[in-house]
């Protein structure tokens, strides 16, 4: 059929094949290219939802900051920004609203009473551990109808747990421990009297209850107090009864 039509319909059909292709490519192109634009426009505004967030982040670690400085100095001027960053916080919750305008269920997750803003689920809790248990072991022993002996062990251990408020896993973690006290008692039977040697946290160990980090406007230098926990005490006790 081809062999029939004239050099100038077959280079005419030529080149409209190829203008066709052209064409085809060219559309093909523009769909992809509509698809990545609006793909990354998606994708700078989630990057703007998580900059938001981490304004009101920032803002409320500020607030924190200041209260604790102002609870360790008393100086009032500590808290002068206090206000500001409040303000801050409610701009930036502000703007995540107007962002998130067009997905209630993000809209939601703003509320303080949302379901997600109060489900623990999946997060460590802080000063909480994961395994916590104790073994108590008391014995008597009559030495005389006049005298008895008695001796109780109490052995308590539990696993790491985060000892700061915001769960630094560089200051704020506590490794697992177990801890032992023991107590000897010499009395008379009917207990008008009794001489005891007590020992607490006689395995030693060295444990953190809590810990902060100390704010910026005490000390440049990025520091934190830990407040340690009783070590090993060995006492005497003796009593009478009148």
């Amino acid at each position: 059929m081809l062999k029939n039509l004239s050099i100038k319909k077959k280079l005419a059909s030529g080149f409209g094949a190829i203008v066709a292709i052209i064409v085809v490519l060219l559309a093909t192109a523009y769909t992809n290219f509509t698809k990545l634009s609006a793909a990354n426009e998606w994708d700078k505004h989630t990057l703007r939802v998580l900059l938001e967030a981490g304004e009101v982040e920032t803002a409320i670690v500020q607030v924190q900051n200041s209260t604790r400085g102002f609870m360790l100095t008393g100086e009032e001027s500590i808290t002068k920004p206090i206000p500001i960053e409040e303000e801050k916080i409610r701009q930036h919750m502000a703007t995540i609203k107007r962002l998130t305008a067009d997905n209630p269920a993000q809209t939601d997750r703003t509320q303080p009473n949302h379901v997600a803003n109060n489900n623990l689920a999946g997060y460590p809790v802080a000063y909480s551990s994961k395994y916590t248990g104790s073994v108590t072991a008391h014995a008597r022993f009559d030495l005389s109808s006049d005298l008895k002996f008695d001796i109780t062990g109490v052995a308590s251990a539990r696993s790491k747990y985060f000892n700061s408020d915001n769960q630094s896993p560089i200051f704020g973690v506590q490794g697992g421990y177990a801890k032992l006290d023991l107590r000897v008692q010499l009395a008379d039977q009917d207990d008008s009297w009794h001489v005891a040697l007590v020992g607490k946290n006689l395995t030693n160990e060295k444990t953190i209850g809590s810990a902060f980090n100390l704010p910026a406007p005490i000390t440049a230098a990025p520091r934190a107090i830990l407040y340690l926990e009783p070590t090993r005490n060995i006492s005497v006790e003796a009593g009478i009864k009148f």
